[in-house]
């Protein structure tokens, strides 16, 4: 423990040199103190400082002249246009709430370049309207920026973590190999060093008992709590510390990256490192060394293969996941000092059977996650056709990359959604097109416009068809195809309901009903009674059928 005043030391340094200066000042930097706007005097701040094109927040205190008490039932807006070139601007809504106290209106921003842009501020409540109008430079991105001390400080921490293990694991090896023998003179101990003669008669030196690694414990402990916190925001929908709305980090955490199998990604790490934690905590014989280094391993290369994706992909760093990253690296650095010694009946031990082992531990994370990660749900023909009259019809689906409102529309439409008629409106994105999104007034992902008319918020594909005049095209009535029932089944005599979309049948040797979606191909399993033989399905109009399907007429 005495040098834990001096890692508490440097935690304290770098958690002050990372400090956001934004929170001060009432949300960061002023543009503007008391502007006259119409009826109303208005407050205005930016945050960060200075402002990137990668985001950055406004924050709008509205007041009355006379007394400055805030106005809480004003609409505000911001109007962002470049003053360098001339291209038209955007307007961005932005509600009360999320600034500080809550008394403030608040919008995240992001600019396609950096430059002088002009920030409008329009104002509409009780009294009338008003605005006011504020120049911004914003700077080229900066390379990890404050994220990028919050990681170095991570890394020194895990470092020196690593470093006191390296000590304490380094003792107890000295202690096993036993490089010195004790010999009594006189009736006191007397140390003589062990030459290679004396070595054959010496008596075997004792392995003292292995002991836990709780510098291991302890990376464990701090990088479980930052995947749990990530894991608690993601599933009460909350934003994390330091990850303002359109920031990078935001952009991150609410990417299809950010949950696996349907569960948030992060609290598959803090099952991971609680795992690694419980391992650590008890004595560390070989086997238990094995299974962290394997799993820590795994641990790492699933962090290297998400932050390759957020880099390369989303253009976009999470801070958060950067120190998980980082601590997770240190927890592995860590465990190496903590090796039990590879003896003739421990050569799984040794180095080149552990690249092996890791190896394909590191396989397994990154392949087993990419299968995981790209996998698309399969299209019906309904949804294929529609997505082509979508296209073929010339409308549009405005969308960003990162918005996670836009992966959910493209999700209902499965495999079929590399047809539909998409607009990357971020400069960042693959095959970009700024100037469609700013001509149609873009302001909300994702936006359709269908037939000149513009439609924001996902739409469900029967909503599309509506609004977009599909016809789904007929099957034609001597149309047929053959297909078998997932897993098996006993299918016997049923019939189509009156809309076409659900195919009924009896499942004779198998004492249930099969319910068959026309469309995807889904069955739906109904519990009847004993060997159910005849099917009816009412009603049938203009249809006729006879025999234990029913009378129809």
């Amino acid at each position: 423990m005495k040098h834990a005043g001096f890692a508490v030391a440097a935690l304290l340094v770098f958690a002050a040199v990372a400090a956001d200066p934004g929170w001060a000042d009432h949300g960061g930097r002023e543009r503007l103190r008391l502007a006259q706007a119409g009826p109303y005097a208005l407050s205005v701040w930016t945050r960060p400082d200075p402002p990137t094109p990668d985001g950055f927040t406004v924050n709008v205190a509205v007041m009355r002249p006379d007394d400055f008490a805030p106005v809480l039932d004003a609409t505000v807006r911001l109007v962002v246009k470049s003053a360098d070139r001339d291209e038209p601007g955007r307007t961005v809504e932005a509600p009360r709430g999320t600034g500080p106290n809550r008394l403030y209106h608040g919008a995240a921003i992001r600019v396609p370049r950096p430059g002088r842009w002009e920030i409008g501020v329009t104002v509409d409540g009780p009294a009338g309207g008003g605005a006011a109008v504020f120049a911004l430079d914003v700077e080229p991105s900066s390379v990890g920026g404050r994220w990028l001390v919050v990681g170095l400080g991570v890394a020194l921490l895990s470092a020196i973590v690593a470093v006191l293990g390296w000590r304490a694991g380094r003792r107890r090896r000295i202690e096993r190999v036993g490089g010195h023998r004790a010999d009594t003179e006189g009736g006191r101990p007397r140390t003589t060093p062990v030459t290679r003669r004396s070595k054959r008669s010496a008596t075997p030196p004792r392995v003292p008992a292995a002991r836990p690694a709780w510098a291991v414990v302890a990376l464990s402990a701090a990088g479980g709590a930052i995947a749990a916190y990530l894991a608690l925001a993601k599933l009460l929908g909350a934003s994390p510390l330091l990850c303002d709305a359109g920031s990078p980090c935001d952009i991150v955490q609410a990417s299809r990256w950010s949950s696996l199998l349907g569960v948030p990604t992060a609290l598959w790490g803090a099952g991971l490192y609680a795992t690694l934690g419980l391992l650590a905590a008890r004595p560390v014989t070989p086997r238990r060394w094995l299974w962290s280094f394997t799993l820590a391993v795994g641990g790492v290369a699933f962090s290297a293969y998400l932050t390759g994706v957020s880099l390369l992909v989303l253009r976009a760093a999470c801070g958060w996941c950067l120190a998980s990253a980082a601590l997770m690296l240190g927890l592995l650095v860590a465990l190496f000092w903590y090796r039990p010694p590879a003896g003739p009946q421990l050569a799984w031990l040794r180095p080149p059977r552990l690249v092996i082992i890791g190896g394909l531990a590191a396989a397994a994370a990154v392949g087993g996650s990419f299968a995981v990660f790209h996998t698309t749900a399969p299209a019906s023909p309904y949804h294929e056709a529609l997505a082509r009259h979508l296209r073929d019809s010339g409308a549009r689906f405005y969308g960003a990359y990162w918005c996670p409102a836009c992966r959910e529309q493209k999700a209902l439409f499965g495999a079929a959604a590399h047809d539909l008629p998409y607009v990357e409106c971020d400069p960042r994105g693959t095959a970009a097109r700024p100037d469609l999104c700013a001509r149609d007034g873009v302001r909300v992902f994702p936006t359709w416009v269908i037939q000149g008319r513009r439609y924001e918020g996902v739409m469900s594909p029967e909503r599309l068809a509506q609004l977009s005049g599909f016809t789904p095209p007929s099957a034609g009535p001597f149309r047929s195809s053959s297909r078998r029932l997932p897993g098996g089944g006993s299918p016997d005599m049923g019939n189509v309901s009156a809309d076409g979309r659900v195919l009924w049948l009896s499942g004779r040797f198998d004492d249930v009903v099969y319910a068959v979606d026309t469309s995807t191909g889904a069955v739906r399993k109904v519990p009847v009674g004993k060997e159910p033989h005849g099917l009816g399905v009412w009603p049938q109009p203009g249809r006729y059928s006879s025999g234990h399907t029913g009378n129809l007429r």
